[in-house]
């Protein structure tokens, strides 16, 4: 087990960047804050399960497309 102290545990994300697409998120740049938010809470222990990520995901995807469709409306 020694050999193993110093290396840094860092789990499998729940979500890709493919589960983006498939809930409706178009393929780009803002990808990669959403899905590092999103690790973060899989890191911190507030999103546990799969399931429960991409439920926070698709609700993270509704939220900014609304507030895109806000700004493009101003």
């Amino acid at each position: 087990m020694k050999e193993f102290e110093h290396e840094e545990l860092k789990p499998k994300a729940l979500v890709s960047g493919y589960d983006l697409i498939a809930l409706g998120m178009k393929p780009g740049p803002e990808m990669k804050p959403l899905l590092g938010e999103l690790y973060e809470l899989q890191l911190e222990g507030a999103i546990k399960g799969r399931e429960e990520a991409l439920t926070w995901a698709k609700k993270k995807i509704v939220s900014l497309k609304s507030h895109a469709d806000r700004s493009r409306a101003t």
